[in-house]
């Protein structure tokens, strides 16, 4: 009886053991903490790396992706217990009082301690179980590659606010400049006008000019303000635009690799979800499979009985039984068959997003290469633009004080200047973002 007992407890703790390192295997690769964004160093901004690092460990947003990662951990946990043995232990106490008729007002009083135990385990002898197990795990690591994705995009948007705040700070300063210079050029109009050499005509216009100016950078500075704001709350700041901005846009002065691996789009975090959500259909599909395959279910159950507490541990007084039931399903319905087309065509579903999202990384990828020389070349010619009109609008003052420029030609020039200004901001902010999303496209840095 006692070799019996410790051989039973040898068989389970094998296949205890045995499936807790299968657990551990497969949930080893599931990480749970942010992960650094070195690629934002390249962008050229010093500031920009810790503003990442914070945002990542402040934004709920991440957090709360966080948590679905750890909600799926332990759904592949739980769903790995099916390959192991369901054991209850169960103890009961039973105390009774009889009187006995043979002596008068004499009582007899009765102790009954009883410890049973019960072990139920699913043999797994078609890999059932353990396709489903395989699938669940392939979603927590699609959950586990959402995390990684919802990481990679708040470093992005936090890199494209960050710019975005600093090329609004430059428009209001921006503003401010022509703000301050349409009204040196109304003084000037005005002196001329009260000398008798302009005409009404001039002062008018010069006002007009002053009053967009004005309304212009009310607008610069609103569009400032709600940049900050959506910037500190992406770092899960209190949202007061109260964060610092530096005083110019980086240059770019990480070059792109010439001849990039495709391996390297294959990494992206949306990718390697859609993969991993193609291996759960596959592990579905063939779980649905066997489940018309007949099961082995085992069963075993033990208990002893005794007068005596302390004989419960007695292997003399305990009682196994073990028993196999092997079931086969006759007649569902139609259910089981139901669930296998149905598998069948999550699976070809999940194939046909996976091939859907491949080719729309691609195109991404293809579109922000294709976007990076043409944005290099617009923001050089916009450049030469605003030394020219810069040039054209000292000019145009210096004609125009002279009585050799009409007041159309001076103004005229003067808001050209400044729409090239802001029209290079403009293109040097595209610039960035795009670089940005060609980081996005690629699911991180540039590498061979």
């Amino acid at each position: 009886m006692n070799i019996n007992l410790k051989s039973v407890a040898l068989c389970v703790l094998v296949i205890v053991v045995s499936g807790c390192s299968h657990q551990q295997a497969l949930r080893s690769d599931i990480v749970l903490t942010p992960q650094p964004q070195a690629w934002v160093s390249g962008l050229g901004s010093e500031m920009l790396p810790a503003l990442v690092v914070e945002a990542l460990a402040n934004n709920h947003s991440i957090k709360a992706s966080l948590a679905r990662v750890k909600i799926a951990r332990e759904q592949s946990q739980i769903a790995g217990a099916a390959l192991l043995p369901n054991v209850s232990v169960g103890f009961g106490a039973n105390r009774t009082r009889s009187n006995s008729f043979n002596t008068f007002n004499a009582s007899q009083i009765r102790n009954q301690y009883g410890l049973n135990s019960d072990i139920r385990w699913e043999a797994d002898i078609w890999g059932r179980v353990r396709a489903r197990e395989s699938a669940v795990v392939s979603d927590a690591r699609a959950v586990q590659a959402d995390f990684a994705g919802a990481q990679l995009l708040l470093a992005s948007e936090v890199a494209k606010n960050w710019f975005a705040a600093t090329e609004s700070a430059l428009q209001v300063e921006l503003a401010g400049r022509q703000l301050k210079n349409f009204t040196d050029t109304l003084k000037i109009i005005t002196r001329r006008y009260k000398a008798g050499v302009g005409e009404a005509l001039d002062v008018r216009l010069a006002r007009e000019n002053l009053a967009s100016a004005s309304a212009a950078f009310a607008l610069r500075q609103q569009r400032l303000d709600a940049s900050k704001r959506t910037l500190e709350s992406l770092l899960g700041r209190y949202s007061e635009a109260a964060v610092e901005l530096p005083s110019q846009l980086p240059e770019l002065s990480q070059s792109i690799l010439n001849n990039l691996p495709a391996e390297q789009v294959h990494r992206r975090p949306d990718l390697n979800a859609a993969r991993q959500r193609l291996f759960a259909a596959l592990s579905r599909e063939t779980e649905a499979k066997k489940n018309l395959l007949p099961g082995l279910l085992l069963t075993g159950n033990g208990g002893t009985a005794s007068n005596e507490l302390k004989n419960l541990l007695d292997l003399d007084f305990l009682i196994w039984s073990i028993a196999a039931n092997l079931t086969q399903p006759i007649f569902a319905g139609g259910r089981l068959k139901a669930e296998r087309r149905q598998a069948v065509a999550r699976q070809d579903e999940a194939l046909a997003n996976y091939a859907t999202a491949v080719l729309r990384a691609f195109q991404e990828v293809e579109t922000r290469l294709a976007a990076e020389p043409l944005l290099l070349k617009r923001t050089t010619y916009l450049q030469e633009s605003v030394e020219q009109l810069q040039a054209a609008t000292r000019l145009a003052l210096s004609r125009y004080s002279a009585g050799l420029a009409t007041i159309t030609t001076l103004l005229d020039t003067q808001r050209r200047a400044f729409n090239a200004e802001s029209n290079l901001l403009e293109s040097r902010l595209n610039l960035l973002r795009n670089r940005i999303d060609l980081h996005l496209a690629l699911g991180g840095d540039f590498k061979h």
